[in-house]
């Protein structure tokens, strides 16, 4: 199983309106992988672009816990 492969905590940002990568497709990996934080922004496929403030905050958060 993937999760047994992944020992460390993981961080997955999906989008609610993704065309390209659907949130179903993206919440599977989620489901599989036990330890990880999982964020859904409104917005599409380009989260970088349409939310960059949101998602630096969201990233940053995240690294602050792992020291």
């Amino acid at each position: 199983m993937l999760q047994k492969n992944i020992k460390v905590p993981a961080l997955a940002v999906l989008a609610k309106n993704d065309q390209m990568t659907p949130l179903k497709s993206g919440l599977k990996f989620v489901e599989i992988i036990k330890n990880c934080e999982t964020h859904i922004l409104d917005c599409g496929h380009f989260l970088p672009s349409e939310r960059p403030m949101e998602l630096n905050s969201i990233i940053n958060s995240f690294l602050s816990k792992l020291k």
